[in-house]
């Protein structure tokens, strides 16, 4: 087994059926057997999955196989029924795969990132964030909403490199993964369920058919769907989910990663029974969310979605140390630009991805202004191999992380030990502060 979500688990598995005499290694996503009376989220992942082989292949990992309903065995071990999904195994080391949520928690492992105020979110230097979100997640998303499709569960560990690379240097290539959440929002034109508004991609999208288009009314109200830590504001405001959303989310994605943390993290990482997807402090979560949006509707106090660590208080209320991007005036500038174009948006209105792409590059040139240069974390080498280039990382960088979790150790008790027989000491000071 390599791993294992809400609805269902994921296997390596060998496709004898590949070659005579010869087996191909396949993941296997197995819906987990208390699910197979509910909606079929599998079926609708591979739907999307053989849409996308057909006409954007690069994006996605390969379909192979999908089975209805097979035998297999409950959480007690009782025979019962599921579904289950072959695909590409996208391998990156030793037939692992690694996403981007698990690369930068390896990153940050090593001393190469910047810990949150809670140990388990880690900073990562911007030019390595822009590779991850400009380079990969916003090229997937906007082939997938060309035809006619939105993810709605955009997050790091939903983008998984693959053995390709992409870019003049080579960098490594990650492709969008788990659909079972997507849906399409373009229908026929003439549809009972097509809107007024124009579909102007082509005739690719799921159930074209040469067909012109056009997108789907929109609802009056939409059920809350995905992650709660990167879902755009519109969808906590119920509002029916398009493209804007997926690209929102993007957004979060890299300030998640340059800052080490979003200032609702804490709450959105609250999880409780009957709470729908895991949030116990919802509203927290969107009022945030609501504050640092730009538009009529929000607060437009953009520079808090940079703050990281000191969005999270340690016991006794004190706070994180402060993301450096927070007081960085033109990165603030980018994420206003960026954010008020989507919060513009109505329905039927697909987003200017190259403004987008344009202000999460712009991050570079942020990094120093006028005088000031703000701190950075060590790099990725991503031209080694995937272990040794999370190792690769300045001395000056894991001193810095290490003098952090010292401090986080000293307030809060040795819950985070320092890495290295080095810095043992400092968990036995921490003990007697205690």
């Amino acid at each position: 087994r390599l791993g294992r979500g809400t609805f269902a688990a994921i296997f390596r598995g060998v496709d004898l059926a590949a070659a005579p005499g010869a087996g191909d290694v396949v993941a296997i996503k197995m819906e987990l057997a208390e699910y197979f009376s509910g909606g079929n989220m599998l079926e609708t992942e591979a739907i999307v999955l053989k849409h996308f082989e057909k006409h954007a292949p690069e994006h996605v990992p390969r379909h192979v196989e999908y089975f209805g309903d097979i035998t297999c065995a409950s959480s007690d071990g009782r025979p019962a029924r599921c579904r289950a999904l072959a695909m590409e195994l996208l391998s990156a080391e030793n037939g692992r795969a690694q996403d981007m949520h698990g690369l930068r928690d390896s990153h940050a492992g090593t001393g190469g990132a910047v810990r949150g105020a809670h140990g388990r979110m880690a900073a990562l230097h911007v030019l390595d964030a822009i590779h991850l979100v400009a380079d990969n997640v916003l090229p997937r998303l906007r082939a997938m909403h060309r035809l006619g499709m939105v993810h709605r569960d955009v997050k790091p560990s939903n983008f998984v490199r693959c053995s390709e690379t992409c870019g003049t240097e080579a960098l490594p290539k990650f492709r969008v993964v788990d659909f079972g959440l997507s849906k399409s929002f373009v229908v026929p034109e003439q549809s009972e369920a097509a809107s007024v508004h124009p579909w102007r991609c082509g005739t690719q999208y799921l159930g074209a058919e040469g067909r012109p288009g056009r997108w789907k009314k929109e609802r009056a109200s939409a059920e809350f769907r995905g992650t709660s830590m990167y879902a755009s504001p519109f969808v906590h405001l119920c509002r029916d989910y398009a493209p804007r959303d997926d690209v929102y989310s993007a957004l979060y994605v890299f300030c998640d990663l340059v800052a080490g943390g979003l200032p609702w993290a804490s709450d959105a990482s609250a999880r409780g029974p009957g709470q729908g997807d895991g949030c116990i402090r919802k509203a927290q979560v969107e009022a945030k969310k609501l504050r640092s949006g730009v538009g009529d509707a929000f607060g437009g106090k953009v520079e808090e979605a940079l703050m990281g660590a000191a969005a999270f208080p340690l016991p006794g209320g004190v706070p994180g140390p402060e993301c450096a991007w927070s007081r960085n005036a033109a990165g603030s500038d980018l994420l206003r630009t960026a954010f008020g174009h989507l919060g513009q948006l109505d329905w039927g209105e697909m987003p200017d991805y190259d403004l987008i792409d344009e202000c999460i590059r712009g991050f570079q040139g942020a990094l120093a202004t006028g005088d000031t240069v703000t701190p950075q974390p060590g790099r990725i080498h991503w031209e080694l191999p995937p272990g040794q280039a999370l190792n690769a990382v300045a001395g000056k960088d894991a001193h810095a992380v290490l003098e952090a979790r010292m401090e986080y150790n000293a307030l809060q008790g040795p819950l985070v030990v320092p890495y290295g027989s080095a810095v043992r000491a400092w968990t036995d000071a921490a003990k007697q502060l205690l």
